[in-house]
């Protein structure tokens, strides 16, 4: 059976070069934290690709968003913290999108 449009999209994304980086720089993160590891070598070319972005919005990871709202809230500023996005799995969607 021929996989439909979006399967195929998500497959042809998945085997380029760059997404290729994201899965080995995953297992080379993972397999350092299995191992103890206190720092991972990750080639310059993968992070001069996600670097600008880590950069600029860091509220994007879940942990750092937790740090902010701390600080907010030791600050009083607690109208200015950021709330999780929700994720496919939270809403009720039977559309997970492609990851």
């Amino acid at each position: 059976m021929e996989p439909d449009p979006e399967d195929k999209l998500q497959l042809q994304f998945l085997s380029t070069a760059e997404m290729t980086a994201w899965a080995d720089f995953q297992d080379q993160v993972e397999a350092a934290i299995d191992a103890g590891d206190a720092t991972v070598p990750v080639p310059t070319d993968f992070l001069a690709l996600i670097l600008p972005e880590v950069k600029s919005s860091p509220l994007q990871f879940e942990a750092l968003r937790a740090v902010w709202n701390r600080v907010c809230d030791e600050q009083g500023m607690a109208h200015l913290k950021r709330e999780t996005p929700a994720t496919p799995a939270d809403e009720d969607s039977s559309d997970d999108g492609p990851f």
